[in-house]
């Protein structure tokens, strides 16, 4: 079961936890641009069950990563940029690093480029 907000946010995550919670009450949309960037692994785990229970509480959360993997492990929709514009599309089992990856560089997934 999901913990909330409150029993997610450790000391390591209070700037994270406050801005959200604080600034921001009953907001449902969210967007978070490398929110997991200079931190360790397990604040990064932390951050990524705190985006979880967002979501789970019905919040859109959108973010921007340049780490791959995260992609996978967190969404449902994943929109590829090059150059941009909006290269690509994936959705549900075809968010994968290697169909990001592929759409990030030009190439083509399953005969058309989302």
């Amino acid at each position: 079961m999901a913990r909330s907000l409150e029993e997610c946010a450790s000391r390591r995550n209070t700037k994270f936890y406050f801005t959200i919670s604080s600034n921001w009450p009953g907001a449902k949309i969210f967007l978070l641009n490398s929110p997991t960037a200079a931190v360790d692994v397990g604040a990064k785990a932390e951050i990524y069950e705190l985006i979880r229970i967002l979501a789970s509480e019905g919040a859109a959360v959108i973010f921007s990563s340049t780490e791959v993997e995260e992609f996978p492990a967190l969404c449902e929709r994943v929109l590829i940029f090059s150059g941009g514009r909006i290269a690509g599309e994936l959705t549900g089992d075809s968010v994968t690093e290697a169909n990001i990856m592929t759409i990030a560089v030009g190439g083509i997934i399953g005969g058309h480029r989302d």
